[in-house]
């Protein structure tokens, strides 16, 4: 008896501690483009949980559009509902480069995408913990930049104007 609850509680400890976890996006492929939707910049206008509680449905008012219906100004995307679940951590007027997947009849993205948001963020912490994160900034953003380069010169090369 002792086993059985001991095993139960190690099952149910588990099971709440899984959390998401990404691999840090490697440089950009033609693939990569190919598989996202859309691919733009825009800024968060509406967050709604959705009935179900599983997904946020975000709005974002589109200020650049790299690959997609380039005369939306308007976009709807889901995301998961917490961080942990690998939703997007966002909050209204940020500013964000956004790569966007069908999903169930719904534009959907993750934080394991290759999104980034465009601010100075806050650094928290020991001087160390503030090193590493104004680090991980600074190379999502010339991440993004490389990303921006590479996908005007696929567009470019299909034809299709920016």
């Amino acid at each position: 008896m002792k086993y059985l609850i001991t095993f139960v509680l190690f099952f149910v400890t588990t099971a709440l501690t899984i959390a998401c976890s990404c691999m840090s996006p490697k440089k950009i492929t033609i693939k990569d483009v190919e598989n996202a939707h859309s691919i733009f910049k825009g800024v968060v206008q509406s967050i709604e949980q959705t009935s179900d509680g599983r997904y946020k449905r975000v709005m974002f008012k589109v200020q650049e559009m790299y690959k997609g219906n380039e005369t939306k100004k308007e976009i709807e995307i889901y995301t998961r509902e917490s961080t942990g679940s690998c939703g997007l951590d966002i909050e209204l007027n940020e500013v964000w480069y956004i790569y966007s997947y069908s999903g169930d009849e719904m534009l959907v993205t993750s934080r394991c995408d290759r999104n980034v948001k465009f601010h100075e963020p806050v650094y928290r912490g020991s001087d160390l913990r503030r090193n590493f994160q104004k680090e991980r900034y600074e190379k999502a953003l010339a991440r993004f930049e490389e990303d921006l380069k590479f996908i005007q010169n696929y567009m470019d090369s299909l034809g299709i104007p920016q």
